[in-house]
């Protein structure tokens, strides 16, 4: 797979076959972003535009809260975050209008110097009637390893076909 702006390609070498997909908006990947958004204080909400509202403690949880920007407000509500002993514990996105879109647990954290990784994380999204589980179990991560030179060299093999799509 490959990740380049707004466009994502997918190649299936035992079948020879690829798919490059344009999208409006640079790609991303769920479950390594989760990851990866750890790392920062406020989930990267600020990066978002995502303004800083209120928080509380509730024992040694610290829950804080945060308005979406003017550009996103009909589309997402309030996030609530949650940490435990400097560790992100819990999310919560809510609807403009209230209605909780999604749960994210996060458990088995690992530290990397000053920063606790999760090795477990559980989404449930909830879209209007159903919702959906998704659990990411991380085993031996490793980090800072250097890229190997045939993943920096690769390249699709030209005779392969690649067949275009737009989302």
């Amino acid at each position: 797979m490959i990740l380049k702006g707004n466009e994502t390609v997918i190649y299936y070498p035992d079948e020879f076959l690829a798919f490059r997909i344009i999208s409006q908006n640079p790609a991303s990947m769920p479950f390594f972003q989760a990851f990866i958004q750890v790392v920062k204080e406020d989930y990267g909400l600020s990066d978002f535009g995502y303004i800083f509202k209120n928080f509380k403690k509730e024992g040694n949880i610290l829950v804080s809260y945060w308005d979406p920007p003017k550009n996103l407000s009909k589309l997402l509500g309030k996030f609530i975050l949650k940490h435990e002993d400097n560790k992100l514990m819990y999310i919560e996105v809510e609807s403009p209008s209230g209605e909780i879109l999604s749960k994210t647990y996060f458990k088995n954290h690992i530290s990397f110097g000053a920063t606790s990784f999760p090795l477990e994380i559980s989404i449930i999204k909830n879209i209007r009637l159903s919702s959906t589980l998704e659990i990411v179990i991380y085993k031996n991560p490793q980090f800072n390893l250097p890229i190997p030179q045939e993943i920096i060299d690769f390249k699709i093999p030209s005779s392969v076909k690649v067949k275009e799509m737009r989302w």
